[in-house]
């Protein structure tokens, strides 16, 4: 059966003994490297082959550590684990500014290299897995947000970490910031995304139709009740919903919807069998929430 390997991990070390221990114990651990021990040595390498990981010395004979960072951030998509000594944390700390996404101190000890490594490769993994999903969804005409300046950066970044999980969210910003794109979004690039996404405006109906709504009900719960309705939070078993302006909502419904998020059950209006649900909460609002409930 024909298996796609791993990316190599790209040990850049001028100490020949550190990078062969190195990447001895890489290789132990089932993890293919490639070994440099110049900047020039890197460069070359890494003109032939992709690297999934580059671990790098700061202290290379032929080229400033942290310009070779610079370099590496601006032509590779593989993450930067820097090496260095006890007596260069401030090293570290700019290297860290300049987009590495990790550091060893030397000396190093086996199982901090190991999970240091495995952790930075499942990452860069995840990662380019969220880049192909989001291409997709791009394709099905999923709206995302625009922009390069870093502030976009950072909120797509944060998209697509809070889609990784299955926490509930709440998405704060005024109106018209775009709150409703983003919960679309974190749905369409989770493992949710095959399920319903549902949303409704918690400001737009009165607390009893509000209640109704989300929890559904059974016929002859209330006058106009002729027949039973599920809720959104029945509808979208397995997916999410989005709750809009969620501050407005009323506090008894807030109060039913937490013991639902919590217990993971709940009962329709006028019923009495309790409903299992596996549903994801999106909530978002303009006001401030802390400033609310003080």
């Amino acid at each position: 059966m024909n298996q796609t390997l791993p990316l190599p991990v790209l040990v850049v070390e001028d100490d020949v003994e550190l990078r062969r221990s190195l990447e001895e114990l890489l290789q132990a651990e089932g993890i293919p490297t490639l070994g440099a021990g110049t900047a020039a040595e890197a460069a070359a390498l890494l003109a032939q082959k992709e690297a999934g990981l580059i671990l790098l010395d700061l202290g290379l004979p032929d080229m400033d550590g942290l310009e070779l960072l610079a370099r590496l951030k601006a032509s590779e998509e593989a993450p930067v684990v820097v090496l260095t000594g006890r007596s260069d944390i401030a090293t570290v700390v700019e290297a860290m500014k300049r987009g590495a996404e990790n550091f060893l101190v030397k000396p190093m000890e086996a199982a901090q290299v190991i999970a240091v490594v495995k952790k930075e490769l499942a990452r860069h993994v995840w990662h380019r897995q969220m880049e192909s999903q989001m291409a997709r969804e791009k394709a099905r005409g999923v709206r995302f947000p625009v922009g390069e300046s870093k502030a976009m950066r950072e909120v797509r970044q944060l998209v697509q970490k809070v889609a990784e999980t299955d926490a509930s969210v709440v998405l704060l910003g005024e109106s018209g910031t775009g709150k409703g794109m983003i919960a679309r979004l974190i749905h369409s690039l989770s493992r949710r995304r095959e399920a319903p996404f549902l949303d409704v405006n918690c400001a737009a109906l009165a607390p009893q139709l509000l209640e109704s709504e989300l929890f559904g009900h059974e016929r002859g719960a209330f006058t106009d009740a002729r027949e039973r309705k599920l809720g959104l939070l029945e509808a979208a078993h397995g997916g999410t919903v989005f709750l809009d302006e969620i501050a407005d909502m009323d506090p008894h419904v807030q109060s039913k919807l937490l013991k639902a998020i919590e217990d993971r059950r709940f009962r329709r209006l006028g019923g009495v069998r309790e409903i299992q649900v596996d549903v994801r909460i999106i909530a978002a609002t303009q006001k401030d929430l802390a400033q609310e409930v003080a």
